[in-house]
């Protein structure tokens, strides 16, 4: 017969958990609260968040977001751990990238060409 009181197994926080990247243009917004809104707070998978937006724009977005879901939602900075159950969104006038377990954010090109922060994210 087993014990009544049986400990759980520790959980090892290297384990391994998918990482899961949406981007959108500014459009994509009431698509983004829609998920949030359906979407579990407890996954075990980390997400991104990359929205398509002007340099200069003043974006309350991590606000915005937090109001559709339990699960953590966080601006992106440079080199912070990514970790499950936790939305990162991408900050205005970045690019982010996921190297070696945290976010890398850098500053977005001065150029003029077409900006694809989306394309940029998943090619890391």
């Amino acid at each position: 017969m087993e014990p009544t009181n049986k400990k759980e197994a520790p959980r090892h926080k290297s384990r391994p958990y998918p990482i899961v990247a949406i981007g959108a243009s500014a459009g994509g917004m009431e698509a983004i609260t829609e998920l949030l809104t359906h979407l579990p707070p407890h996954t075990g998978m980390a997400y991104m968040y990359l929205q398509h937006m002007d340099r200069d724009y003043k974006s309350n977005l991590t606000a915005i977001l937090s109001r559709s879901t339990k699960m953590k939602v966080l601006q992106a900075k440079n080199l912070m751990k990514i970790e499950p159950d936790c939305l990162f969104v991408l900050p205005p006038g970045k690019d982010m990238q996921v190297v070696d377990g945290v976010v890398k954010v850098t500053a977005r090109p001065q150029n003029n060409h077409v900006h694809l922060p989306i394309d940029y994210f998943f090619t890391s």
